[in-house]
């Protein structure tokens, strides 16, 4: 403590100054400057050297660094240090004073730290290299010229033994201390090692040297010294050293070898070391050989069989001697290969490594902590594995007898062929070496109960005893199923496994099954109270136990006695009553501890007076006590805290999580009959104290606590349990039991877990945006507590030993557990990621060793004819490694790794196993063999497999296996039977019996037979049909195989599963079993299964291979797969008859639809009746399938009109026209118009079928109408550009968005040169041309569609077919319709129909003097010209855009027109409009010019005409005052129409919209009486056109929040609908059906069109009988969801005011929606909610209107009302407030004086001064004095009689 103040203060300037300021030539008194004669000044002086040397924080901010990181005049110091002899001073200090004695202090150690640290801050300087990694360059010279080496080195070894040394003596001495001094100590023995060669020699010549290595590498428990002191000696000991320091330090760590002990949990370091030397001598090093440790060899080979097994299970200690030993083996047969089979087989190591260090499990008889193997870390077992390998490597002798052995692992699979991602170790016990319960969804409550009760060891030993099946078999005869439905056999069954099990958790599934309630087991979905669950089961089982020897099992642990006293205060009689019990149920709700409410259990209660006790002895009512105490105390005492209570309030059941404490150690001689007699007979107990031996009766110990986490509605159990006392003395430790998690716990955290009360933390508040401190409840407390008697009065709770306790569980238990057991504890170490790698490892070395012969290679390509004819090979040996490996591999892989969790390495693992199978050619018969002879190999790997990964892996290798067998074994594919019986086709059932020579064919046979299979595995069956698709691309006999073998009709069979014609036509009762394949939420992925079939499919020829013909036409179809070649005309004819498998694989969207187009197509081909069949399919298809159903019909579409044979004209022409009756019948919906328009667009752009073309152009007026026109702009598009490529036009700029002033310049087309086409050109223009009536008519729809571009393709096909001069003369046919859907289209401001329009006008009178000739001459169309509606506004960027792409258009129309007539120039100039246009534009003719050159144009021509200069340069006159306000509106009103006649299509928020309504419409409305007539009429049509907007308004406002409003929006409905009447009709009609609707589906409407209905209601002028019906029904809909609050209370008042003022009150007294509104508002009068939240004046007015028909409760009700609010008044009164006193004065007066309106009967005043007397007598209280007229009205109330 005083160190830790000194280093608190400034440094001591006097002892500073000395050190740092070092003057002269002479020496200083080293022993004065840094006095050594206490270890606390010489490390005071030590750190003012280092401050020295490195400067302080201000010297280093003020002192320039140079280039060593130290400043200038640090440097200068330390020279001078050096130079003074203050380094040698420091070395003789470290050599004389003892630093390790105990008397030199705490501080010692520390001291020699910064002594050896500021010594090493002289010799060695660090500095950075180019990696800013630190480098050492020790100063050799400095050192030796300060320091003598030999005592030097002698101390350095002394300190460097002492740290290495345990520390026991001192607690401030920190083990990083030590470490940190011994390698400073190793770091100055490696300097003096290079400044004298002669140091290591004398270091290892020390007579201790042996003890020396041996204290700091194997008694060391310091870690870092031990690696430093390694590193040192391999340092000293290298090659380049001196050789007889080798030999000296490797014979001293042999001797320390030989007498090693067993357990030497520090001795890898040195086991490292002297693998080292040994290698290095066996590699020759110092003269040495291999051979020379052959009895080392030996050796280590009978200490490792001797070894015992020190690593325990659940504990995480390594055996570090038995990895040494190995490790030291595997090095020396590195070495020494010649001795593998020798000492492997020979020796024994094989077996001893194999059986006793890795795969030994324990036995029934042997299953303690010590039980086998010995290797069970993960480092002893992979030193174990690598000696393994080692062993097998260019050993074939070894390995063969290695891989037998692990053969057998993978042999056997029956008990794992349904486990997948299978993980034994993740199932391993945990490390505390307890079981825990599996919860099966909601059983943490018996779960966390059961582990209580096992804890409890001699209560599991008693009913483990029970003879449970004898009892059930005197009972019954089916014994098995009788003890699946006892809860006792469950129980045993459960308890023995968490005694005996070696998983991490049991199944609770049958105990839990076993638990009956109301004759049912408990539903584990469904959470149970712990103790509710608790007396159950204690029922049962104490049922279950009557009659047995342990039928009082559970009074004898749990079995305590209450009595309940009636003790009378006046004859001194007792009355006792005596109850059994099981657990202690106390009060939580308002107790701090146990202790309290054990308290509230004697206390009692007096009964007295009228509740006094009958007393029968003296047969009188005396005074008495009544209480309740502990006559008989359990063993095992269980208190229940009483967490959980029904509120009587809330009406249901809550948690309390009040702060309750419970002891760890419980006295309760208080609570019982004993303790409270001895209080009451002996009023001074210290005189009557208890033995220690009577108190141990009564003290208990806390063992267990069950914990509730959360709430009464939802929570989890979990316990925490003491151990119990060992038979053997070990510490009891805390366990946390959660579900099947089983840990250590820290009992400190009884507080926090079990208490409960509240905590606090800190929480973000985003609002604050700061951390918040808040308190909350702890949802965890205590639940159910467990006390154990310290001193148990009936049975011992003491554990039995390990081995005895396993002789309690009954043995038919015991002997099914560990069966379990060592299969698991087997599976543990194969299922395991390691044990792949190394055995792979192993089989990897040996496949690819050299010394590996290959035994049945593959013949090369000179050899085939020789192998096909039989050659033999050579003698061979007998043993075939590289077979073992690739069956071992092949069983490892396909066996045990598909199943297991850990498969990163499968697909490696495969590819190197193939690559070894193409080595071996009958390793691959082997494999087929095998699949063939063992199907569930096959069946397990493709079908039960849910690993994607893994199923593919099989598939890579069979297919690659059968690929190196094929082009042997092709020959040999015909069956072995007669031909005629092999390729006789039996559709309905395919013969699986044949025998085939080729093991390629006998595999392929059996699977395909396992085919009825997989629709039971349709999840995963991809991969079954991969392989057989794989088989077929391998070649063509493969591909023939599997069709002559009929597989084509099972695929259909199996596609169609229980639809199948194949399988219904059997009888009923003869059908085999089909299961459904897919659910509802996912479907099989027949991907594979199509690319199967369509493999096959077109692999097959339509016509016969040898059919002549000299037609110019291919023989066969183009979706034949190129080199195949099978004529199978049954099985295709087969095919082309299935119609239902078509459709359903089509509708069912399975597998590739383009696979299945081609599969058609194929079948199609000079196949007209299946041709009309896919027809009739694909119409049928489009017409009802959604767009994302289409794509197969579609892809068949487009593949039978490419298919070109003899059919293809009339198969296009069918095909089409079916497709097209489709298309239009689905043109009202956007997706399926625009996919089918892109097949047709497909079909012309591909160009090379006429008949398409000729389709398309024949049926074009079809095209034009349905789609041309169609309500999707990306349907209008494509079908436009089906037209555009009919006439092999291509339009390289078609898709400009808005047209240019040089359109025909801009529209780059490269034109058809073939004539005929010019005629198709003509023929579709005229067609485009007779819909422009229908563009005119429809006009209303196209200007909606996507915001008005619904005529712009129609407009820009006819500008693109305009071309000749004739083609531009069709304009004057139909000019007329034209020039009025002109009119039409130039309403809108901003539309691009409008714009579109304009740029073909444009175009066509181009070029075309008839065409301008028509427009210029006709007078009645100038003004319609002339005026061309546009908006300005400078803050749209669309605007600019929009203007100056369509304007320099539409100016130059006028300019053209103006050069043929001088009249229409002379009108133009004269226009209005041509004024504005000039000054507007010239205004702002920066964004504009192309405008301004073109009007600038019109001024020109204006100019040269005489007439029109005139009228140009004339006097504007003056407007009048109707015209200038008919001028201002007329914008406004188009911007109105044109921001809001569709505001959700403009994208305008809807508020935003209604804000410029307002403001607009309220502009309008006040300016009425100022308007013309005109412009009156204009404001009218403006109102007009703004109904749909006011309709959309409402339809929007029905969405608001329901209990929200928006004034805006209300004020812009209200105000038009009062100024239109046809509007307010519309509007009342629309809520009216609102309201009926809203009424009728429940659903509430918004608070707005309330409040506009009763609006409209109380304002209007006219009839409203129809609303008025149907708002009650609103308002009912709102009582229904308790809207009563806020808001809508206000309504209730208004309707209920409207309905007594009006002339409708009888609609609300009769029957009818008004009638029963009023019912149920009268029934609504009753709730609190309702009568809070209305006013005064609504009771006022509903009370006086209807008093008749308010019975006597609804009267009460009011009031009450009335007193609730005289009682808030009352609270005014009382405050010194005199203002607000008067104002409630003056509202008390207005309430009594309803009340006094309200009593109309005598009954009513009973009423009346019933539920308000409280409140009258307050107030006659508080009233002042001159409040008479309150006091009337209270005294006439009193007074009245009836």
């Amino acid at each position: 403590m005083a160190w830790d103040i000194l280093m608190l203060l400034p440094t001591n300037e006097a002892a500073k100054l000395a050190i740092a300021d070092l003057n002269g030539e002479v020496s200083p008194n080293w022993d004065f400057i840094l006095n050594s004669s206490s270890t606390y000044a010489l490390l005071y002086s030590l750190q003012i050297i280092e401050s020295q040397l490195n400067g302080s924080e201000e010297e280093k901010d003020e002192t320039k660094m140079d280039v060593e990181g130290e400043s200038k005049q640090n440097g200068a110091w330390s020279e001078k240090f050096l130079a003074l002899g203050g380094l040698k001073y420091l070395f003789e200090l470290f050599i004389s004073k003892d630093f390790i004695a105990k008397e030199n202090g705490p501080k010692r150690k520390v001291c020699l730290l910064f002594l050896l640290k500021t010594i090493k801050s002289f010799v060695a300087k660090t500095t950075l290299n180019e990696d800013s990694l630190p480098v050492v360059t020790p100063n050799y010279q400095l050192m030796s010229e300060s320091v003598k080496l030999p005592p030097f080195v002698d101390k350095l070894i002394q300190v460097l033994v002492a740290c290495s040394m345990k520390q026991e003596d001192e607690e401030e001495i920190l083990p990083s201390e030590d470490s940190s001094i011994g390698r400073y100590c190793v770091e100055f023995l490696s300097y003096s090692g290079r400044i004298d060669p002669t140091i290591p020699v004398t270091i290892t010549s020390l007579p201790s040297f042996e003890q020396f290595l041996k204290t700091v590498l194997l008694d060391s428990s310091n870690k870092e010294i031990r690696e430093a002191v390694k590193d040192l000696l391999l340092s000293m000991t290298s090659p380049l050293q001196n050789h007889e320091i080798h030999r000296v330090v490797l014979d001293a760590s042999l001797r320390i070898l030989s007498q090693l002990g067993e357990r030497e949990p520090t001795g890898e370091q040195f086991f490292a070391l002297l693998d080292c030397l040994i290698s290095e001598k066996c590699d020759g090093y110092n003269g040495g050989l291999p051979q020379d440790f052959l009895p080392l060899l030996n050796h280590l080979n009978e200490m490792i069989k001797k070894h015992p097994i020190i690593e325990a299970r659940g504990s995480k200690e390594e055996d570090v001697v038995l990895i040494g030993r190995l490790q030291l083996i595997r090095s020396i047969l590195k070495r020494l290969p010649q001795v593998k089979v020798s000492i492997g087989n020979e020796g024994g190591l094989i077996s001893e490594v194999f059986e006793k260090c890795l795969f030994d499990i324990p036995t029934p008889e042997n299953h303690a902590n010590d039980a086998p193997p010995k290797c069970k870390s993960e480092a002893s077992r992979k030193a174990a594995f690598l000696l393994l390998v080692e062993l097998t490597i260019d050993c074939p002798q070894n390995f063969q007898m290695i891989s037998q052995k692990f053969l057998s692992h993978h042999t056997d699979v029956s008990l794992k062929r349904d486990m997948w991602h299978f993980s034994p170790s993740s199932m391993e016990k945990s490390d505390s070496g307890y079981v825990g319960l599996r919860n099966l969804g909601a059983t943490c409550y018996m779960n966390s109960l059961m582990q209580q009760l096992y804890m409890i060891p001699h209560f599991r030993y008693g009913l483990l005893s029970v003879n449970v099946e004898e009892i059930v078999a005197q009972n019954s005869a089916n014994v098995d199923e009788k003890l699946k439905e006892s809860n006792l056999f469950q129980m045993q069954k459960m308890m023995s496994n968490l005694q005996e099990g070696e998983t991490k958790y049991f199944d609770t599934r049958g105990f839990a099954s076993s638990c009956k309630f109301d004759g049912q087991p408990v539903d584990t979905s469904v959470q149970m109270d712990a103790d509710e669950f608790f007396n159950t089961l204690f029922d049962q089982i104490e049922n279950a136990l009557k009659g047995t020897n342990k039928q009082n099992l559970l009074a004898d642990f749990f079995g305590g006695m209450m009595c309940n006293q009636v003790i009378s205060k006046e004859c001194g009689h007792v009355s006792e009553r005596d109850e059994n019990f099981f657990t202690l149920s106390l009060e939580v709700k308002g107790k701090k501890s146990v202790t309290d409410s054990l308290s509230l259990y004697v206390q009692g209660d007096p009964l007295e007076g009228e509740n006094k006790y009958f007393c029968g002895q003296c047969e009188r009512k005396v005074d008495a006590l009544r209480r309740s105490c502990i006559k008989k105390l359990p063993d095992n005492l269980i208190v229940h805290a009483k967490r959980f209570e029904f509120d009587m309030e809330l009406m249901r059941r809550v948690k309390v999580n009040d702060y309750f404490e419970f002891p760890t150690t419980l006295d309760m001689e208080p609570f019982t009959l004993e303790g409270l007699t001895r209080r009451e007979n002996n009023a001074d107990l210290s005189k009557v104290p208890l033995s220690e031996e009577e108190m141990e009766a009564y003290t208990y110990e806390l063992a267990g606590i069950l914990v509730h986490e959360g709430t009464a509605d939802g929570g989890h159990y979990y316990s925490f349990i003491k151990e119990r006392e060992f038979a053997d003395g070990r510490q009891r430790r805390w366990l946390h039991f959660n579900d099947s998690d089983v840990e250590y716990w820290d009992p400190k955290g009884i507080p926090n877990v079990g208490y409960g009360g509240i905590t606090s933390a800190n929480q973000w508040d985003p609002q604050l945006s700061k951390n918040v401190h808040r308190t909350f409840e702890k949802m965890n407390n205590g639940y159910m507590l467990f006390y154990e008697r310290v001193k148990p009065q009936k049975v011992d709770n003491k554990r039995l030993d390990f081995s005895e306790e396993s002789k309690v569980v009954p043995e038919k238990l015991f002997n099914a557990i560990w069966n379990e057991n060592m299969t698991f504890l087997m599976e543990k170490n194969i299922y395991d990621g390691n044990y792949f790698g190394f055995l792979w490892s192993m089989l990897s070395s040996t496949a690819q060793s050299p010394k590996t012969v290959q035994f049945s290679p593959f013949p090369k390509a000179e050899d085939a004819q020789e192998s096909e004819t039989g050659s033999k090979m050579e003698a061979e040996p007998s043993f075939d490694a590289l077979l073992q490996c690739i069956q071992l591999g092949t069983k490892l892989i396909f066996v045990t790794m598909i199943h297991a969790k850990e498969k990163r390495s499968l697909s490696s693992f495969v590819d190197q196993l193939k690559g070894w199978y193409s080595k071996h050619q009958e390793a691959c018969r082997w494999f087929l063999r095998t699949l063939t002879e063992d199907p569930t190999w096959i069946r397990q790997g493709l079908l039960y497999n849910s690993n994607s990964e893994s199923r593919g892996a099989l598939v890579r290798l069979v297919i690659h296996v059968i690929s190196l067998l094929a082009p042997l074994e092709r020959p040999e594919y015909t069956i072995s039977e007669p031909k005629e019986d092999y390729v006789k086709l039996n559709y309905s059932l395919i013969d699986f019996s044949h025998k085939f020579k080729s093991t390629v064919i006998s595999f392929v046979e059996k699977v395909m037979e396992l085919m009825p299979e997989a629709p039971f595995h349709w999840v995963h069956f991809s991969e079954y049909f991969a392989l057989l698709r794989e088989f077929a691309t391998l070649g063509v006999p493969e591909a023939e195989h599997l069709v002559k073998r009929g597989i084509l009709p099972q695929l259909v069979d199996f596609f169609l599963n229980d639809t199948s014609p194949s399988w219904l036509s059997l009888p009923v009762n003869e059908r085999p079993r089909r299961v459904k394949m897919g659910d509802k939420f996912t479907k099989p992925n027949w991907d594979l299964f199509v690319d199967l079939m369509s493999t096959l499919v077109r692999s097959c020829l339509v016509l016969p291979p040898d059919l002549q013909t000299l037609d110019p036409l291919p023989p066969q179809p183009p979706s034949l797969i190129e080199g195949r070649g099978i004529y199978e005309p049954e099985a295709l004819s087969f095919l082309a008859e299935q119609k239902f498998f078509f459709e359903q694989i089509m509708s069912q969207q399975a597998g590739n639809p383009v696979l299945v187009a081609k599969i058609i197509q194929h079948l199609s081909w000079e196949n007209e009746n299946f041709s009309d069949m896919m027809v009739g399919i694909i119409s049928h298809g489009i017409d009802y399938h959604k767009e994302s159903n289409m794509k197969p019909f579609l892809e068949s579409i487009l593949l039978l009109c490419y298919t070109a044979d003899h059919l293809q004209s009339s198969r296009v022409e069918n095909t089409l026209q079916g497709f097209m009756r489709s298309s239009i019948k689905n043109s009202t919906y956007s997706a399926e118009s625009k996919t089918c328009m892109g097949i047709f667009l497909d079909l012309v752009k591909k160009r090379d079928n006429p008949d398409t073309i000729k389709f398309v152009y024949t049926n074009r007026k079809l095209f034009i109408e349905a789609f041309l026109f169609h309500k999707d702009d990306a349907v209008r598009d494509i079908t436009a550009h089906i037209f555009t490529h009919l006439t092999s036009d291509t339009p390289s700029d078609f898709l400009n968005v808005y047209p240019q002033l040089n359109a025909e310049e801009k529209m780059e087309v490269e034109r058809s040169t073939d004539p005929s086409n010019d005629e198709m050109r003509y023929n579709i223009l005229r067609s485009l041309w007779e819909f422009i009536p229908g563009l005119y008519s429809n006009y209303s729809k196209l200007k909606d569609l996507d915001g008005g571009i619904g005529a712009v393709w129609y407009l820009r096909l006819i500008r693109f077919f305009s071309i000749s001069e004739k083609d531009k003369s069709l304009l004057v046919e139909f000019c007329s319709v034209f020039q009025k859907t002109y009119v039409y289209f130039n309403k809108n401001t901003l539309e691009m129909n409008k714009a579109e329009l304009v740029a073909l006008l444009y175009h066509l009178l181009q070029g075309s003097t008839t065409n301008v000739a028509v427009f210029s001459s006709n007078t009645a169309w100038f003004e319609d010209y002339f005026t061309f509606n546009i908006t300005l506004n400078p803050n749209n960027e669309s605007y600019y855009k929009y203007h100056n792409a369509t304007l320099p258009l539409w100016f130059s129309i006028l300019n053209t027109l103006c050069q043929h007539s001088p009249q229409f120039l002379r009108e133009w100039i004269k226009h209005s409009n041509f004024g504005w246009a000039y000054n507007s534009f010239h205004n702002d003719a920066a964004n504009y010019p192309k405008i301004c050159a073109v009007l600038e144009e019109t001024r020109r021509l204006a100019e040269a005409d005489e007439v029109a200069n005139e009228i140009l340069h004339a006097q504007p006159k003056q407007m009048s005052k109707e015209e200038k306000s008919m001028n201002d509106l007329h914008p406004i009103i188009l911007q109105l129409e044109n921001m809001l006649i569709n505001p959700m299509a403009n994208n305008l928020n809807i508020n935003v919209a209604c804000e410029k309504i307002y403001k607009l419409s309220d502009w309008a409305f006040d300016e009425e009486e100022s308007l013309g007539s005109e412009a009156r009429k204009i404001l009218d049509q403006m109102i007009e056109m703004m109904e749909p907007v006011i309709l959309t308004l409402i339809d929007y406002c029905n969405h608001l929040d329901k209990k929200k409003e928006n004034q805006r929006i209300f004020d812009v409905i209200f105000e038009f609908t009062m100024q239109s009447p046809s509007l307010f009709d519309k509007v009342v009609e629309k809520l009216d059906h609102i309201f009926n609707l809203s009424y009728t589906s429940n659903r509430v409407p918004s608070l707005l069109l309330m409040k506009l209905a009763l609006y409209l209601c109380q304002r209007a002028k006219k009839d409203l009988m129809n609303l008025v019906d149907t708002f009650p029904l609103v308002l009912s809909s709102l009582c229904c969801f308790g809207h009563l609050d806020g808001p809508f209370a206000s309504f209730w008042e208004q309707f209920v005011v409207y309905t007594v003022e009006s002339e409708v009150r009888e609609k609300f007294e009769n029957e009818g929606p008004g009638g029963r509104c009023f019912a149920l508002l009268k029934h609504l009068m009753k709730t609190p909610e309702m009568r809070n939240n209305l006013t005064l004046d609504f009771f006022k007015g509903f009370y006086s209107k209807f008093y008749g028909e308010l019975d006597k409760e609804i009267k009460y009700v009011f009031f009450s009302s009335i007193d609730a609010q005289l009682q808030s008044s009352i609270q005014i009164l009382s405050s010194e407030d005199s203002d607000a006193t008067n104002k409630e004065i003056r509202r008390i007066e207005t309430k009594l004086l309803f009340a006094l309106n309200a009593v109309k009967s005598k009954e009513d005043k009973e009423l009346f001064t019933s539920s308000c007397s409280d409140s009258l007598s307050c107030l006659t209280a508080l009233l002042p004095e001159d409040c008479q007229n309150i006091n009337s009205i209270l005294n006439e109330i009193n007074s009245f009689q009836g």
